[in-house]
């Protein structure tokens, strides 16, 4: 409420009491305690409800705050759906240290780092061993001040609670027996007290002076000089009280009767027990439906709502993943299939949890994004609104219409001829007497981004099914098993396709490319009871290592060899498993140990090289001359070729003239920056040039080798399709082209004398050069990172 000192006298307040008035709402509008006259919005929210391919984990966010719990792998995609900033986040606490529950640290502290944040902390059990885990690739890590709170330290008189002006989190420790990963943490979690605030405007126009307010926030009744009286209940809000919820993760019969009989967990439920108003359960179906687990809940108030996150939650997740593969599924059935995940639920109506047919009103099954409101109070409970963000309407009926819900011009014209060209195609076929139906080799692609993962692409992974009976995975980033689930569904991923994986190949060490392999060896383990043969590098089977001895032991579970000394092993037999003549790795140039790979099959000796991360490589174009598909990494545009050195990357047009080195018969790009998540830049030349035999990947697209003359014939519509967002590439390539050049220029300038003689020679001194680059700067960066010369 804007006032000024006019108004303060009309309304009959003297001169000082108008200047005092002026000075706190500009006090007040900086800090919002004396006078906001709403509450801030206070929830849980589920961000992965610990269904197949989700993670398990909640939150707790406020307005300026966010607590974390648990951070599976994925985690990260999930929180801008729900518009819940990461920024905001600086603790995580853990339950355990299995690694379903710390998977997505890793990618989620990448971004964190790249988001600006500083400081991060860690609570959980083992601490320092799981910050060395985490710290192990990434010397980007060193760049934030990560630290932790260990649980199970020596020190027992140390306090671990965590505490702000906010929250209390206090942590109790469950110790099963004597392995590291045998110990568990339930937390009792406490919204504190918030007492009743100021609403100034009333204060004003009741003319009470401004000494007089600190006897209204203590709670005194007033009587002004005009007879008025005031209570504080006239012009302050209600107090929230305290409230209390739990975050319980067990998954044993043993863990529960350890929490049953732990005192620390009886005595702290004991004094919370009026204050709790929900808990949070990571337990399994099946140990939620036993009596012993039944005994648990029955300790807790009879009105106490209980969020259960297990794999009978409905498997809905990432609705941008729906509406991208809606929208190519529009454009070639074929090649984009639906995603297989259940997407059909009611968002009006809680889902209860059927306990042997015995149905407790208070015991829900999650949806993700669904959400308990602490305050504002008038809303307290179970909430849709998180849901409301995930409208499943357009999901297939508006998938083609632009976000303002109208046609995208001439998008309707540019399908018509698309599929005028695929019956062409598909009656060609038929007259060569070729079926595209169910054809191998057949490739997957599960993740097509660079570094980080976005909304609609994942980071790298992609699925070579051999034959029907034998695939392998090259590359397996973060989230590639919850890929596979979206995929192919989890009754076929259970009961069939780990059967039919036989090996997995790391191109090389950066975590994008392997940090969802721990999770697919257990997977493969569960449901075969074999070991996974697994092409790594040495320092990513050193760190395998580490996680068996300090964390849990898989070391049976696979059989590791080094893509390093490939050439001189025998691996007849894992040749013969995949249907392959041969595996070969092949050096290529971006960081220590990268490789790309050939593989030939035994059905029709078709070649395949994929080249991992890499700039153009001649020993890869010699080692792949005449192959059947290359797929090559296009990290960078064409406008950024000195980064993509840089980097050891390749640009777009890049990777195309290795495939026309190579003699492939066919492209594919993959590995996109973050930039081009929908569509990369492809120079209009390139579509002349290439006579169809380029495509382009994108997360969930399936294609065979007789079917990749669908891709070319994809690419005016695709261009159509995302005409807006190339748009915008376009003018944001010729920032990014002058910031880096500039960026670059400035960096090289160490010595001021040597490079002096430089610009004397072209008649510029450099304080007049530093002044160019100053004024070009300003006109593509933003102008709080001038500041102080912090440019860059």
């Amino acid at each position: 409420m804007k006032i000024n000192l006019y108004y303060c006298l009309l309304r009959g307040l003297t001169l000082k009491t108008a200047v005092n008035y002026r000075q706190l709402w500009t006090k007040s509008g900086d800090n919002n305690n004396t006078s906001t006259t709403t509450s801030a919005v206070s929830a849980l929210h589920v961000l992965g409800n610990g269904s197949a391919g989700n993670p398990c984990s909640v939150c707790l966010a406020s307005d300026d705050r966010l607590y974390l719990f648990n951070c599976g792998q994925g985690l990260q995609r999930f929180l801008p759906q729900y518009r819940i900033k990461a920024v905001k986040c600086e603790n995580l606490f853990l339950t355990s240290n299995y690694w379903h529950n710390i998977s997505g640290i890793s990618g989620l502290l990448l971004t964190q780092i790249d988001s600006g944040i500083k400081r991060f902390t860690i609570h959980t059990n083992d601490s320092q061993k799981l910050l060395d885990l985490i710290r192990y690739f990434d010397v980007k890590l060193d760049n934030c001040q990560l630290s932790a709170v260990d649980y199970y330290q020596s020190d027992p008189t140390t306090d671990t609670i965590f505490t702000d002006s906010y929250v209390e989190i206090r942590p109790i420790v469950v110790n099963i027996g004597d392995r590291k990963t045998d110990r568990t943490v339930v937390y009792f979690c406490k919204v504190n007290r918030k007492a009743g605030q100021l609403l100034l405007d009333k204060c004003f126009h009741m003319k009470i002076p401004r000494n007089l307010l600190p006897k209204l926030k203590s709670g005194e009744t007033l009587e002004l000089d005009n007879g008025l009286i005031v209570r504080p209940s006239d012009v302050m809000t209600a107090e929230e009280p305290e409230q209390s919820f739990v975050i319980l993760e067990c998954q044993s019969l043993e863990v529960l009767n350890s929490i049953l009989l732990n005192d620390k967990f009886l005595l702290d439920l004991n004094e919370n027990i009026q204050t709790i108003e929900c808990v949070v359960h990571m337990t399994p179906d099946f140990l939620m439906k036993s009596h012993e687990y039944q005994s648990l809940i029955s300790l807790f108030r009879s009105e106490t709502k209980h969020l259960i996150l297990n794999e009978m939650n409905p498997s809905f997740g990432l609705i941008s993943l729906h509406r991208t593969q809606s929208q190519l599924h529009s454009l070639d059935e074929k090649i984009f299939p639906l995603i297989n995940e259940n997407i059909d639920y009611n968002k009006n109506v809680i889902n209860l949890y059927n306990n042997n047919n015995n149905i407790n009103e208070n015991l829900i099954s999650c949806q993700t994004g669904l959400q308990y409101v602490f305050r504002p109070l008038g809303q307290r409970g179970v909430s849709f609104d998180g849901l409301e963000l995930v409208s499943m309407k357009f999901i297939r009926e508006d998938a083609l219409l632009d976000h303002l819900k109208n046609e995208r011009q001439g998008l309707a014209e540019s399908i018509s001829d698309l599929k005028a060209k695929q019956q062409l195609l598909e009656s060609q076929s038929n007259n060569n007497n070729v079926s595209e139906d169910k054809q191998y080799p057949e490739i997957v692609f599960l993740g097509t981004s660079s570094a980080q993962p976005l909304l609609n692409r994942n980071v790298s992974a992609i699925l070579l099914n051999i034959t029907d009976e034998s695939s392998i995975l090259l590359d397996c980033g973060e989230d590639t098993s919850g890929q596979l689930y979206r995929f192919y569904g989890s009754q076929h991923m259970n009961s069939y396709f780990y059967q039919k994986l036989k090996a997995i190949f790391v191109s090389h060490i950066h975590t994008d490319h392997h940090m969802g392999l721990i999770q697919l060896i257990k997977d493969s383990y569960k449901y075969t009871n074999k070991p996974l043969t697994i092409f790594i590098p040495p320092m990513v089977n050193d760190w395998l290592n580490q996680y068996n001895r300090e964390f849990e032991d898989i070391s049976h579970q696979y059989v590791c060899l080094a893509t390093t000394e490939l050439c001189d092993k025998d691996i007849t037999s894992v040749l013969s498993d995949l249907r392959l003549n041969r595996l070969e790795a092949i050096p290529v140039v971006h960081c220590l140990d990268s490789f790309g790979v050939l593989l030939e099959t035994i059905d029709g000796n078709k070649r395949i090289v994929y080249s991992g991360d890499a700039e153009p490589t001649d020993q890869l174009i010699d080692r792949g001359q005449g192959c059947d598909l290359l797929i090559h990494e296009a990290t960078q545009d064409d406008s950024l070729v000195p980064l993509a050195r840089k980097q050891c990357h390749s640009t777009v047009s890049e990777a195309i003239d290795v495939g026309r080195r190579m003699s492939a018969k066919f492209t594919i790009l993959t590995h996109f920056s973050a930039r081009f998540g929908k569509m990369p830049l492809i120079p209009d030349n390139v579509f002349d040039d290439n006579n169809g035999r380029l495509g382009i990947a994108y997360d969930f697209m399936r294609v065979s080798l007789n079917q990749l003359n669908r891709l070319p014939i994809l690419l005016p519509t695709l261009r159509c399709l995302y005409s807006s967002h190339l748009s915008k590439m376009v003018d944001r390539s010729e920032i990014y082209h002058r910031r880096y050049k500039i960026v670059s220029v400035w960096c090289a300038i160490k010595d001021e004398e040597v490079i002096a003689s430089i610009f004397l020679t072209q008649s510029v001194t450099l304080e007049v050069y530093k002044t160019q680059i100053t004024e070009t700067f300003s006109a593509t960066i933003p102008r709080k990172r001038l500041a102080n010369n912090h440019w860059f």
